[in-house]
């Protein structure tokens, strides 16, 4: 989504359990603006990006 986490980010995303990220890319080269969630899977016990786009 041609966006680097910075420091801010990452560590809003550790008190907030979210951070929003402004300026996104979408495969279509559409800007866009989302909140990011980082959630444990729990069949393979990984961890993968969510997207949310209400406030």
């Amino acid at each position: 989504m041609k966006k680097k986490p910075t420091k801010t980010m990452v560590k809003e995303l550790l008190r907030q359990n979210r951070v929003l990220a402004k300026g996104l890319t979408s495969k279509q080269g559409k800007k866009f603006d989302a909140f990011l969630r980082y959630e444990k899977n729990e069949d393979s016990s990984y961890y993968n990006w969510k997207m949310d786009f209400s406030n």
